[in-house]
């Protein structure tokens, strides 16, 4: 997926930089929440390659109906990856929310994960 980056959007991010939400390191310029060096050592799950039968899926199975579960990355308090959850909800940041929803959809379509889901 290419994306264009505007001349405003270059002359903002010189005025006014952004940063990881996990480091603090200043965004490139393609970058959005995350740096390419936290997103890539955020612990992933792999849940969506098996969506049916992995430890958040069994957890629901007794408490919700659900047909199958999964999560990007795994979750620790304290850990660097809860600094995401942290920014989201504390900091009211819902654009990182935004970024984070494309990221796994990005990373779960590939598997098919979605294939079939019908909301209601």
């Amino acid at each position: 997926m290419e994306t264009r980056i505007s001349f405003w959007h270059r002359v903002l991010n010189l005025i006014s930089p952004q940063a990881c939400v996990i480091c603090g390191c200043r965004l490139g310029i393609s970058e959005e929440v995350l740096c390419t060096a936290c997103n890539l050592a955020l612990p992933r799950t792999g849940f969506a390659q098996h969506p049916y039968d992995n430890e958040m899926a069994r957890r629901f199975y007794a408490r919700l109906p659900i047909e199958r579960a999964a999560a990007l990355f795994f979750y620790e308090a304290g850990s660097e990856a809860s600094r995401i959850i942290h920014a989201l909800k504390y900091f009211h940041h819902p654009e990182i929310g935004q970024v984070m929803g494309r990221m796994a959809a990005e990373e779960m379509m590939p598997c098919r994960f979605f294939d079939g889901i019908d909301v209601h």
